[in-house]
């Protein structure tokens, strides 16, 4: 007769995989505890984008209609979503990652976090073309306010250490933060930068639904193939975010190839997931 199996204590079987970025870690749990407290208090709950009849007819910040009420919210990815897209980014090596949406930088310090786990090693005078182009993170937010909430948090997420100067320094060297309307300031930072074709690794879009299917087919041909786009609650919100679902999954090549290959990761709201397939 065999003996039963004791349970085994121990910590956690997961522990967190962005634990090592200490202030990071801190940082986040703070800013995901708050921007949860504020979904349920307002009923926002995987929802983020309200109804605006008409706006997505009209130029520039106009589209947005009034965007008033989500000023103070952070409307943050969620913890598993980002963690999920940690892994994934670090995973496939991403060095070179554009977010759209980025509020107050709670999905975009997990994005340096991958970006910098990824490049740990790496020397500038390396950079060159080609797969040796330097590390780049991008994130976009309309908000004045909001870009500089996020930049805080990114300074209180890397703080200079002794221990580790040289990971500090590396964040203001790989961040570009653009405020503004993402199509004027995306088609802007590509013209002063002359960002390449094919050298961005991924995208995370967390937008406005009117502005993700614009703001993909801006980025397309810097997308290297093989690149992953996120799009956030893709199910809850699928009916505001038709046309870019559309665009993602019925996009074929001139030999009849589709574009991206989709899946729904099953997270609450939905997180697709999809690769992109073009040359």
């Amino acid at each position: 007769m065999s003996t039963p199996t004791q349970p085994i204590n121990v910590p956690s079987l997961n522990p967190n995989p962005i634990s090592h970025h200490s202030s990071a870690y801190s940082v986040l749990s703070h800013l995901h505890a708050l921007s949860l407290s504020q979904e349920r208090g307002k009923g926002n709950r995987g929802k983020h984008f309200p109804r605006l009849p008409g706006f997505e007819h009209l130029p520039g910040d106009a589209r947005l209609g009034s965007t008033e009420e989500f000023v103070e919210e952070l409307v943050a990815l969620d913890e598993d979503k980002a963690l999920a897209v940690y892994m994934i980014l670090r995973g496939m090596g991403a060095r070179r990652v554009v977010e759209a949406g980025t509020s107050y930088g709670v999905s975009l310090i997990y994005l340096l976090c991958a970006v910098l786990d990824n490049i740990t090693g790496e020397t500038p005078d390396a950079y060159g073309s080609g797969s040796n182009l330097p590390p780049l993170v991008v994130g976009t937010e309309l908000e004045p306010a909001k870009v500089a909430k996020a930049l805080a948090h990114v300074k209180e997420a890397f703080p200079l250490s002794t221990h580790d100067p040289e990971r500090y320094c590396q964040v203001p060297q790989i961040l570009n933060l653009l405020q503004g309307d993402l199509l004027q300031t995306i088609p802007s930072f590509f013209e002063s930068t002359s960002l390449p074709d094919q050298s961005i690794d991924a995208l995370l879009l967390d937008i406005w639904a009117p502005l993700a299917r614009p703001m993909l087919e801006l980025i397309l041909p810097k997308l290297r193939r093989g690149a992953v786009v996120f799009l956030d609650n893709s199910m809850s919100s699928r009916d505001r975010y038709k046309d870019i679902l559309e665009f993602l999954k019925g996009t074929e090549d001139s030999e009849g190839r589709r574009l991206f290959k989709c899946v729904t990761l099953p997270f609450e709201g939905g997180l697709e997931m999809c690769i992109y397939e073009g040359q």
